[in-house]
C-alpha cells in the first residue's frame, strides 16, 4: 500500500503560518495595551506626586509665578493623561480585533487538521483490513496446505 499522502498539506502549512503570524499581532497588540497602560499609570502617579506637592507648597505660601508653574505642568499631565485613555481604548480595540483574527485563523486551521485526521484514520482503517485480508490470505494457504499433506495416502516404499 502507498504511503498516506495528504492532498492539502500546502493548504494546512499556509493555514499555519497564518494562524502563527495572527498569534504574534495579537500578542504584540497586547503589548501595545500593556505600555500604554505603564504609561497611564506613570501619569497617575505623577499626578498624585504633583497634587501633594502643590498641598505642601500651599502650605508654605510661595509666590503665585510657583503655583502657576505647578499648575501648567498639571494640565500638560491631565492632556498627557488623556490622551494616553484615548491610546487605551484604541490599543484594547486593536487588541480585541486581532484576538479575533486569531481565533479566526486558528478555526480554519483547525478544520483543514480535522480532516487531515480523518482521512489518516480512513487511511488506516483500510490499511488494517489490508493486512488483515494478507494474514487471512496466508493463514488459509497454511491450512490447506497442511490439511492436504495429512490427507495424502501412505505410500509404501518397497
Amino acid at each position: 500500500m502507498k504511503a498516506f499522502r495528504f492532498s492539502l498539506q500546502t493548504i494546512l502549512i499556509l493555514r499555519e503560518e497564518a494562524e502563527h503570524e495572527a498569534q504574534r499581532h495579537y500578542c504584540r497588540m497586547l503589548g501595545e495595551v500593556e505600555a500604554v497602560k505603564t504609561g497611564l499609570a506613570g501619569v497617575k502617579r505623577q499626578m498624585a506626586a504633583l497634587a501633594a506637592a502643590q498641598q505642601a507648597k500651599l502650605a508654605v505660601a510661595l509666590p503665585a509665578c510657583e503655583l502657576q508653574q505647578l499648575g501648567n505642568f498639571r494640565v500638560v499631565l491631565e492632556e498627557r493623561r488623556n490622551q494616553l485613555q484615548q491610546n487605551l481604548v484604541r490599543a484594547q480595540s486593536a487588541a480585541e480585533l486581532a484576538r479575533g483574527k486569531h481565533l479566526k485563523s486558528r478555526q480554519d486551521r483547525q478544520a483543514i487538521e480535522n480532516y487531515r485526521q480523518k482521512l489518516r484514520r480512513a487511511y488506516d482503517q483500510k490499511a488494517a483490513r489490508d493486512e488483515q485480508k494478507v494474514v487471512d490470505d496466508l493463514a488459509g494457504r497454511a491450512t490447506t496446505l497442511t490439511g492436504a499433506w495429512r490427507e495424502a495416502p501412505a505410500i509404501d516404499i518397497p
